[in-house]
């Protein structure tokens, strides 16, 4: 059973590639919400959560990935041998650095922001980390998508 028709792709990276799909819409609520509404509380939560479910998919990708591989599911495609390894090497780069961002963001925010949250000493390197962050992690929604269809579509 294929969580997305047509594809090749092993569950666990079908799973990745809706999270990261579902996830750019939430952090663009989030920081709607904390920026425009000055509801510091529900973006905390909404970041927590968010962090929390990725992880969670994410160690779910690693270990199918680490005991069944996926290259065998991107056998048929006709990139397979003309540039799919090192684009799948660029996006596991971007993905790396949102990953570091995101993480440095939601660790040194819950150091360094007041509880309840509210605008501080350290909110405006929480809004320059947050910004880098959202957008390395559309840069990997855009290359994780590229990659999942040249791989697994075509």
């Amino acid at each position: 059973m294929h969580l997305i028709p047509g594809s090749r792709a092993p569950f666990s990276i079908e799973l990745v590639s809706l999270a990261i799909l579902l996830v750019l819409p939430c952090m663009l609520w989030s920081f709607y919400l904390v920026r425009a509404k000055k509801q510091y509380q529900s973006h905390k939560k909404i970041q927590i959560f968010l962090s929390i479910a990725i992880l969670a998919v994410l160690v779910i990708f690693e270990v199918e990935i680490r005991l069944y591989g996926w290259r065998q599911y991107a056998e048929a495609s006709p990139y397979i041998d003309r540039g799919l390894i090192p684009f799948l090497v660029f996006h596991v780069t971007i993905a790396s650095i949102a990953t570091v961002l995101w993480t440095w963001a939601l660790v040194h925010a819950l150091k360094n922001v007041s509880t309840p949250p509210k605008p501080g000493t350290y909110s405006e390197k929480h809004k320059k980390l947050g910004k880098a962050a959202g957008i390395f992690m559309l840069l990997t929604s855009i290359t994780g998508w590229t990659f999942f269809i040249l791989a697994f579509c075509l």
